[in-house]
Protein backbone atom coordinates (compact mmCIF):
# COMPACT_ATOMS: atom_id res chain seq x y z
CA UNK A 1 0.00 0.00 0.00
CA UNK A 2 1.39 3.42 -0.82
CA UNK A 3 -0.24 6.65 -0.49
CA UNK A 4 1.56 9.85 -1.24
CA UNK A 5 2.57 12.33 1.45
CA UNK A 6 2.40 16.16 1.17
CA UNK A 7 5.35 16.51 3.53
CA UNK A 8 9.08 16.17 2.71
CA UNK A 9 10.09 13.51 5.61
CA UNK A 10 13.33 13.35 4.43
CA UNK A 11 14.00 16.98 5.05
CA UNK A 12 11.99 17.11 8.02
CA UNK A 13 13.32 14.15 9.88
CA UNK A 14 17.06 13.60 9.86
CA UNK A 15 18.29 10.98 12.82
CA UNK A 16 21.49 10.78 11.12
CA UNK A 17 22.17 14.46 11.39
CA UNK A 18 20.41 14.89 14.70
CA UNK A 19 17.72 16.49 13.85
CA UNK A 20 13.61 15.93 13.84
CA UNK A 21 11.53 19.00 13.23
CA UNK A 22 9.06 20.67 15.63
CA UNK A 23 6.28 20.35 13.25
CA UNK A 24 5.90 16.25 13.13
CA UNK A 25 4.67 16.93 16.64
CA UNK A 26 2.35 19.34 16.26
CA UNK A 27 1.00 19.19 12.58
CA UNK A 28 -2.93 18.09 12.22
CA UNK A 29 -2.07 17.01 8.66
CA UNK A 30 0.90 14.92 9.86
CA UNK A 31 -1.13 13.56 12.39
CA UNK A 32 -3.77 12.42 9.75
CA UNK A 33 -1.16 10.53 7.66
CA UNK A 34 0.42 8.73 10.85
CA UNK A 35 -2.48 7.01 10.77
CA UNK A 36 -2.69 6.00 7.63
CA UNK A 37 0.87 5.40 6.98
CA UNK A 38 1.92 4.08 10.83
CA UNK A 39 -0.95 2.61 12.77
CA UNK A 40 -3.37 0.95 9.59
CA UNK A 41 0.14 -0.76 8.62
CA UNK A 42 2.12 -1.51 12.02
CA UNK A 43 1.53 -4.38 14.50
CA UNK A 44 -0.65 -3.19 17.52
CA UNK A 45 -0.77 -4.47 20.97
CA UNK A 46 -4.49 -4.58 21.75
CA UNK A 47 -4.79 -6.51 24.87
CA UNK A 48 -3.62 -9.35 26.87
CA UNK A 49 -5.34 -12.79 27.44
CA UNK A 50 -5.62 -12.88 30.86
CA UNK A 51 -7.93 -9.93 30.57
CA UNK A 52 -10.11 -12.27 28.80
CA UNK A 53 -10.03 -15.84 30.49
CA UNK A 54 -13.27 -17.19 30.03
CA UNK A 55 -15.63 -18.13 26.75
CA UNK A 56 -17.72 -14.69 26.06
CA UNK A 57 -15.14 -12.41 27.75
CA UNK A 58 -14.59 -9.38 25.75
CA UNK A 59 -12.62 -5.96 26.26
CA UNK A 60 -12.91 -2.72 24.11
CA UNK A 61 -9.87 -1.01 23.03
CA UNK A 62 -8.04 1.25 20.02
CA UNK A 63 -6.12 0.33 17.09
CA UNK A 64 -5.25 3.73 16.59
CA UNK A 65 -8.09 5.33 16.94
CA UNK A 66 -10.29 2.84 15.64
CA UNK A 67 -12.41 1.14 18.19
CA UNK A 68 -12.02 -2.63 18.37
CA UNK A 69 -13.68 -5.26 20.39
CA UNK A 70 -11.45 -8.29 21.80
CA UNK A 71 -13.31 -11.50 22.22
CA UNK A 72 -12.84 -14.64 23.71
CA UNK A 73 -15.38 -16.83 21.74
CA UNK A 74 -17.02 -20.32 22.58
CA UNK A 75 -14.39 -22.21 20.96
CA UNK A 76 -11.55 -20.57 22.96
CA UNK A 77 -9.93 -18.41 19.95
CA UNK A 78 -9.52 -14.55 20.58
CA UNK A 79 -11.07 -12.78 17.78
CA UNK A 80 -10.40 -9.01 17.24
CA UNK A 81 -13.39 -6.84 15.78
CA UNK A 82 -13.96 -3.55 14.43
CA UNK A 83 -16.53 -1.95 16.70
CA UNK A 84 -18.71 -0.79 14.40
CA UNK A 85 -21.77 -2.19 12.98
CA UNK A 86 -21.95 -2.98 9.49
CA UNK A 87 -25.32 -1.08 8.60
CA UNK A 88 -24.62 2.42 9.89
CA UNK A 89 -21.41 2.61 12.03
CA UNK A 90 -22.93 2.85 15.41
CA UNK A 91 -20.60 1.05 18.00
CA UNK A 92 -21.82 -2.01 18.77
CA UNK A 93 -20.31 -2.64 22.10
CA UNK A 94 -20.31 0.25 24.20
CA UNK A 95 -18.85 -1.41 27.79
CA UNK A 96 -15.07 -1.87 28.79
CA UNK A 97 -15.59 -5.00 29.47
CA UNK A 98 -17.57 -7.61 29.82
CA UNK A 99 -19.34 -11.37 29.09
CA UNK A 100 -21.89 -12.18 26.28
CA UNK A 101 -22.32 -14.77 23.57
CA UNK A 102 -23.63 -11.71 21.54
CA UNK A 103 -23.22 -7.70 20.40
CA UNK A 104 -26.13 -5.83 19.36
CA UNK A 105 -26.53 -2.67 17.36
CA UNK A 106 -28.62 -0.41 19.70
CA UNK A 107 -29.43 2.05 16.13
CA UNK A 108 -31.11 -0.65 14.61
CA UNK A 109 -31.00 -3.66 16.04
CA UNK A 110 -28.27 -5.86 14.14
CA UNK A 111 -27.19 -8.15 16.51
CA UNK A 112 -23.40 -9.68 16.07
CA UNK A 113 -22.28 -13.23 16.94
CA UNK A 114 -19.20 -13.06 19.30
CA UNK A 115 -17.22 -14.49 16.76
CA UNK A 116 -18.20 -11.73 14.15
CA UNK A 117 -21.10 -13.50 12.45
CA UNK A 118 -24.02 -11.50 11.50
CA UNK A 119 -26.65 -13.20 13.27
CA UNK A 120 -30.22 -10.93 13.65
CA UNK A 121 -31.62 -8.18 11.48
CA UNK A 122 -35.15 -7.17 12.71
CA UNK A 123 -37.82 -7.50 9.98
CA UNK A 124 -35.68 -9.06 8.11
CA UNK A 125 -37.79 -10.75 5.15
CA UNK A 126 -40.22 -7.57 5.31
CA UNK A 127 -37.47 -4.60 5.12
CA UNK A 128 -35.10 -6.82 2.93
CA UNK A 129 -36.47 -9.44 1.31
CA UNK A 130 -32.97 -11.30 0.69
CA UNK A 131 -30.04 -10.06 2.22
CA UNK A 132 -26.70 -12.03 2.59
CA UNK A 133 -25.58 -11.81 5.98
CA UNK A 134 -22.76 -13.53 5.08
CA UNK A 135 -20.97 -11.04 3.79
CA UNK A 136 -21.63 -8.58 6.70
CA UNK A 137 -20.01 -9.89 9.68
CA UNK A 138 -18.22 -7.77 12.12
CA UNK A 139 -14.90 -6.20 10.03
CA UNK A 140 -11.77 -8.14 11.13
CA UNK A 141 -7.86 -7.11 10.85
CA UNK A 142 -6.90 -9.66 8.67
CA UNK A 143 -3.92 -10.36 10.79
CA UNK A 144 -4.27 -11.52 15.15
CA UNK A 145 -1.45 -13.12 16.66
CA UNK A 146 -1.52 -13.56 20.56
CA UNK A 147 2.45 -14.25 21.44
CA UNK A 148 3.31 -14.55 25.03
CA UNK A 149 -0.54 -13.38 25.98
CA UNK A 150 -0.16 -10.25 24.19
CA UNK A 151 -2.41 -9.85 21.59
CA UNK A 152 -1.44 -7.62 18.14
CA UNK A 153 -3.51 -7.05 15.49
CA UNK A 154 -2.42 -5.93 11.61
CA UNK A 155 -4.52 -4.05 9.27
CA UNK A 156 -2.67 -4.80 6.42
CA UNK A 157 -3.30 -7.59 4.15
CA UNK A 158 0.51 -7.56 3.00
CA UNK A 159 1.97 -6.93 6.43
CA UNK A 160 4.89 -9.55 7.81
CA UNK A 161 4.52 -12.10 10.19
CA UNK A 162 4.45 -10.68 14.19
CA UNK A 163 7.71 -12.95 14.19
CA UNK A 164 9.48 -10.82 11.61
CA UNK A 165 7.99 -7.96 12.22
CA UNK A 166 9.87 -8.18 15.79
CA UNK A 167 12.95 -10.00 14.86
CA UNK A 168 15.50 -9.55 17.25
CA UNK A 169 13.24 -7.55 19.65
CA UNK A 170 11.23 -11.52 20.94
CA UNK A 171 14.67 -11.94 23.05
CA UNK A 172 13.76 -8.97 24.97
CA UNK A 173 10.16 -9.56 25.19
CA UNK A 174 10.47 -13.16 26.31
CA UNK A 175 12.43 -11.79 29.27
CA UNK A 176 9.56 -9.95 29.84
CA UNK A 177 6.80 -11.67 29.16
CA UNK A 178 7.78 -15.29 28.75
CA UNK A 179 10.01 -15.38 32.19
CA UNK A 180 7.98 -18.26 33.78
CA UNK A 181 6.11 -20.95 33.18
CA UNK A 182 2.82 -20.62 33.82
CA UNK A 183 3.41 -17.05 32.14
CA UNK A 184 2.38 -13.42 32.62
CA UNK A 185 -1.33 -11.86 33.75
CA UNK A 186 -2.74 -8.67 33.68
CA UNK A 187 -3.73 -7.51 37.45
CA UNK A 188 -6.71 -5.16 37.58
CA UNK A 189 -8.41 -3.06 34.95
CA UNK A 190 -5.94 -0.34 32.88
CA UNK A 191 -5.82 3.08 34.01
CA UNK A 192 -6.69 5.49 31.47
CA UNK A 193 -6.07 8.91 31.15
CA UNK A 194 -6.08 11.81 28.31
CA UNK A 195 -3.33 14.04 27.90
CA UNK A 196 -2.17 16.94 26.32
CA UNK A 197 0.90 15.47 24.06
CA UNK A 198 1.64 14.10 20.81
CA UNK A 199 1.91 10.54 21.56
CA UNK A 200 5.40 10.29 20.33
CA UNK A 201 7.21 12.24 22.84
CA UNK A 202 5.99 9.01 25.47
CA UNK A 203 7.22 6.42 22.64
CA UNK A 204 10.50 8.30 22.22
CA UNK A 205 10.93 8.58 26.37
CA UNK A 206 9.93 4.69 26.57
CA UNK A 207 12.61 4.24 23.80
CA UNK A 208 15.52 4.39 26.03
CA UNK A 209 15.74 8.22 27.16
CA UNK A 210 18.46 7.32 30.60
CA UNK A 211 19.41 11.36 29.63
CA UNK A 212 16.26 13.03 31.97
CA UNK A 213 16.36 10.49 34.94
CA UNK A 214 18.69 12.40 37.04
CA UNK A 215 16.62 15.99 36.63
CA UNK A 216 13.44 15.22 35.80
CA UNK A 217 13.17 12.37 38.73
CA UNK A 218 15.07 14.12 40.91
CA UNK A 219 13.16 13.99 43.75
CA UNK A 220 13.46 10.19 43.59
CA UNK A 221 17.32 10.69 43.57
CA UNK A 222 17.74 12.69 46.47
CA UNK A 223 15.20 10.52 48.41
CA UNK A 224 16.76 7.89 47.74
CA UNK A 225 13.67 5.68 46.11
CA UNK A 226 14.88 4.75 43.25
CA UNK A 227 18.82 3.56 42.00
CA UNK A 228 18.86 5.23 38.85
CA UNK A 229 21.09 8.13 37.29
CA UNK A 230 23.99 5.91 37.49
CA UNK A 231 24.99 6.21 33.65
CA UNK A 232 25.92 2.48 33.82
CA UNK A 233 23.84 0.60 31.28
CA UNK A 234 23.50 -0.47 27.66
CA UNK A 235 21.13 1.05 25.19
CA UNK A 236 19.89 -1.48 22.14
CA UNK A 237 18.43 -0.61 18.91
CA UNK A 238 16.72 -3.59 17.12
CA UNK A 239 15.75 -3.84 13.32
CA UNK A 240 12.33 -1.70 12.63
CA UNK A 241 12.64 0.85 15.57
CA UNK A 242 12.33 -1.53 18.22
CA UNK A 243 14.74 -0.07 21.39
CA UNK A 244 15.43 -1.24 24.86
CA UNK A 245 17.86 0.28 27.52
CA UNK A 246 19.06 -1.79 30.73
CA UNK A 247 20.28 0.77 33.36
CA UNK A 248 22.65 -0.83 36.01
CA UNK A 249 23.05 -0.23 39.31
CA UNK A 250 26.69 0.68 40.87
CA UNK A 251 28.41 -1.86 43.22
CA UNK A 252 28.17 0.88 45.83
CA UNK A 253 24.51 0.56 45.80
CA UNK A 254 24.03 -3.56 46.58
CA UNK A 255 20.01 -3.65 45.41
CA UNK A 256 18.75 -6.85 45.51
CA UNK A 257 19.44 -8.63 41.91
CA UNK A 258 17.09 -10.17 39.24
CA UNK A 259 14.67 -6.64 40.33
CA UNK A 260 13.81 -8.55 43.67
CA UNK A 261 11.52 -11.11 42.47
CA UNK A 262 10.20 -13.47 44.72
CA UNK A 263 12.02 -17.14 45.05
CA UNK A 264 8.58 -18.37 43.43
CA UNK A 265 9.22 -16.55 40.05
CA UNK A 266 12.96 -17.27 40.17
CA UNK A 267 12.55 -20.53 40.02
CA UNK A 268 10.60 -20.77 37.29
CA UNK A 269 12.67 -18.44 35.52
CA UNK A 270 15.74 -20.56 35.79
CA UNK A 271 13.91 -23.06 34.36
CA UNK A 272 12.45 -20.81 31.15
CA UNK A 273 15.00 -18.27 30.47
CA UNK A 274 18.65 -18.84 29.19
CA UNK A 275 21.45 -18.11 31.06
CA UNK A 276 22.25 -15.12 29.16
CA UNK A 277 18.65 -13.51 29.49
CA UNK A 278 18.75 -14.25 32.72
CA UNK A 279 22.13 -12.70 33.27
CA UNK A 280 20.94 -9.22 31.22
CA UNK A 281 18.28 -8.27 33.99
CA UNK A 282 21.17 -9.78 37.41
CA UNK A 283 22.20 -6.03 38.33
CA UNK A 284 19.54 -3.76 37.11
CA UNK A 285 17.24 -1.19 38.50
CA UNK A 286 15.31 -0.71 35.48
CA UNK A 287 14.59 -2.25 31.39
CA UNK A 288 12.36 -0.17 29.53
CA UNK A 289 11.89 -0.03 26.12
CA UNK A 290 9.26 0.56 23.10
CA UNK A 291 8.16 -1.85 20.34
CA UNK A 292 7.08 0.42 17.39
CA UNK A 293 5.29 2.70 17.05
CA UNK A 294 3.33 2.74 20.40
CA UNK A 295 3.41 -0.08 23.06
CA UNK A 296 6.21 0.68 25.49
CA UNK A 297 7.16 -1.47 28.61
CA UNK A 298 8.81 -1.02 32.06
CA UNK A 299 10.34 -3.12 34.46
CA UNK A 300 11.99 -1.41 37.42
CA UNK A 301 13.24 -1.84 41.08
CA UNK A 302 12.30 0.69 43.94
CA UNK A 303 14.55 1.09 46.90
CA UNK A 304 11.74 1.36 49.29
CA UNK A 305 8.08 0.40 49.40
CA UNK A 306 7.15 2.83 51.73
CA UNK A 307 6.72 0.04 54.56
CA UNK A 308 10.08 -0.44 56.46
CA UNK A 309 8.57 -4.28 56.85
CA UNK A 310 8.70 -4.95 53.22
CA UNK A 311 11.91 -5.33 51.16
CA UNK A 312 11.89 -3.52 48.30
CA UNK A 313 9.92 -4.72 45.17
CA UNK A 314 10.22 -4.31 41.02
CA UNK A 315 6.86 -4.15 39.08
CA UNK A 316 6.19 -4.68 35.69
CA UNK A 317 4.22 -1.81 33.68
CA UNK A 318 2.89 -1.76 30.08
CA UNK A 319 1.56 0.89 28.03
CA UNK A 320 0.28 2.10 25.11
CA UNK A 321 0.22 5.43 23.51
CA UNK A 322 -2.66 6.13 21.71
CA UNK A 323 -2.30 9.06 18.80
CA UNK A 324 -5.60 10.89 19.88
CA UNK A 325 -4.84 13.86 17.80
CA UNK A 326 -1.68 16.12 17.22
CA UNK A 327 -1.97 17.38 20.58
CA UNK A 328 -3.78 14.37 22.21
CA UNK A 329 -2.40 11.24 23.82
CA UNK A 330 -4.71 8.74 25.86
CA UNK A 331 -2.75 6.72 27.77
CA UNK A 332 -3.37 3.33 28.28
CA UNK A 333 -1.60 1.45 31.13
CA UNK A 334 -1.54 -2.00 32.97
CA UNK A 335 0.45 -3.90 35.92
CA UNK A 336 1.45 -7.13 34.85
CA UNK A 337 3.05 -9.95 36.31
CA UNK A 338 4.09 -13.94 36.75
CA UNK A 339 1.14 -16.05 37.76
CA UNK A 340 3.52 -17.36 40.26
CA UNK A 341 4.31 -14.48 42.14
CA UNK A 342 2.83 -14.60 46.09
CA UNK A 343 0.17 -12.08 47.44
CA UNK A 344 2.65 -10.47 49.88
CA UNK A 345 4.17 -9.55 46.53
CA UNK A 346 1.66 -8.66 44.22
CA UNK A 347 0.25 -6.06 46.77
CA UNK A 348 3.85 -4.38 47.62
CA UNK A 349 4.82 -4.26 43.15
CA UNK A 350 1.22 -3.04 42.84
CA UNK A 351 1.79 -0.42 45.55
CA UNK A 352 5.18 0.44 44.47
CA UNK A 353 3.45 0.76 40.75
CA UNK A 354 1.01 3.13 41.94
CA UNK A 355 3.19 5.52 43.64
CA UNK A 356 5.79 6.06 40.91
CA UNK A 357 4.58 5.06 37.34
CA UNK A 358 0.64 5.03 37.95
CA UNK A 359 -0.85 8.05 35.93
CA UNK A 360 -0.72 9.86 40.17
CA UNK A 361 2.30 8.30 40.80
CA UNK A 362 5.56 10.68 41.07
CA UNK A 363 7.40 9.50 37.43
CA UNK A 364 4.02 9.69 35.33
CA UNK A 365 3.56 13.49 36.62
CA UNK A 366 6.99 14.17 36.35
CA UNK A 367 6.98 13.23 32.72
CA UNK A 368 3.77 14.33 31.58
CA UNK A 369 4.37 17.42 32.76
CA UNK A 370 7.60 17.65 30.46
CA UNK A 371 5.34 16.42 27.85
CA UNK A 372 2.55 18.42 27.80
CA UNK A 373 4.71 21.81 28.21
CA UNK A 374 6.58 20.67 25.26
CA UNK A 375 3.58 20.31 23.25
CA UNK A 376 2.17 23.61 24.48
CA UNK A 377 4.98 24.90 23.25
CA UNK A 378 5.45 23.82 19.74
CA UNK A 379 2.20 24.71 18.70
CA UNK A 380 3.21 28.24 16.63
CA UNK A 381 4.95 28.86 13.59
CA UNK A 382 8.19 29.97 15.06
CA UNK A 383 8.53 27.14 17.33
CA UNK A 384 7.72 24.28 13.72
CA UNK A 385 10.48 25.86 12.15
CA UNK A 386 12.77 24.50 14.77
CA UNK A 387 14.21 21.14 15.29
CA UNK A 388 14.61 18.75 18.00
CA UNK A 389 18.34 17.99 18.92
CA UNK A 390 19.24 14.11 19.21
CA UNK A 391 22.99 14.34 18.78
CA UNK A 392 23.93 12.37 22.11
CA UNK A 393 26.07 9.03 20.90
CA UNK A 394 26.44 10.61 17.14
CA UNK A 395 29.54 10.90 16.94
CA UNK A 396 30.83 8.19 19.55
CA UNK A 397 28.29 5.46 19.19
CA UNK A 398 30.37 2.69 21.26
CA UNK A 399 28.85 0.02 19.99
CA UNK A 400 29.79 -2.93 22.41
CA UNK A 401 30.90 -6.22 20.49
CA UNK A 402 30.31 -8.23 24.00
CA UNK A 403 26.83 -7.91 24.88
CA UNK A 404 25.19 -10.72 25.33
CA UNK A 405 22.20 -10.39 23.33
CA UNK A 406 20.79 -9.59 19.62
CA UNK A 407 20.44 -6.24 18.21
CA UNK A 408 22.74 -3.16 18.30
CA UNK A 409 24.21 -2.73 21.70
CA UNK A 410 25.80 0.42 23.04
CA UNK A 411 27.39 0.59 26.30
CA UNK A 412 26.78 3.83 27.52
CA UNK A 413 23.36 5.00 29.78
CA UNK A 414 23.55 8.75 27.77
CA UNK A 415 22.58 7.97 24.01
CA UNK A 416 20.27 8.84 21.64
CA UNK A 417 20.71 6.40 19.54
CA UNK A 418 17.25 4.24 20.32
CA UNK A 419 15.70 7.75 19.70
CA UNK A 420 17.21 8.18 16.41
CA UNK A 421 16.24 4.38 15.58
CA UNK A 422 12.58 5.43 16.25
CA UNK A 423 12.44 8.49 14.06
CA UNK A 424 14.17 6.82 11.01
CA UNK A 425 11.70 4.14 11.07
CA UNK A 426 8.77 6.67 11.81
CA UNK A 427 10.41 8.34 8.30
CA UNK A 428 9.78 5.36 6.69
CA UNK A 429 6.73 4.48 7.25
CA UNK A 430 6.01 8.31 6.63
CA UNK A 431 7.71 7.87 3.27
CA UNK A 432 4.99 5.10 2.35
CA UNK A 433 8.23 2.51 2.86
CA UNK A 434 7.43 -0.80 5.07
CA UNK A 435 10.06 0.59 7.55
CA UNK A 436 13.73 0.99 7.81
CA UNK A 437 16.82 -1.25 8.99
CA UNK A 438 17.76 0.89 11.85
Amino acid sequence: MSVESTHDYEALVRPEEGEVSRRIFADPEVHAEELERIFARSWLFVAHASEIPSAGDYVTRLSGTDPVVVTRTEDDQIRVFHNSCRHRGMQVCRVDRGNTAHFRCPYHGWTYKNDGRLIGVPAHKYAYGELDRSRLGLLEPPHVRVLHGLVFVNWDPDAPSLEDYLGDMLWYLEILFARTEQGIEVVGSPQRSLTAMNWKLGADNFSGDGYHVAMTHRHALELELFGGGTMLGHTIVCEGGHTVRFQNFPPQIPLPHHLALPDEVMESMRRTLDPDQLDAIDAITVMHGNVFPNFSFVDAIFTTTGDPDIPPVSFQNIRLWQPASADETELWSWVTMAKETPDWWRDASLETFVRSHGIAGTFDQDDIEVWTNITAANRGPIARRQTFNYEIGLRNPRPDPDWIGPGTAYAADYNEANQRAFYSTWRGYMQSRTGVKA
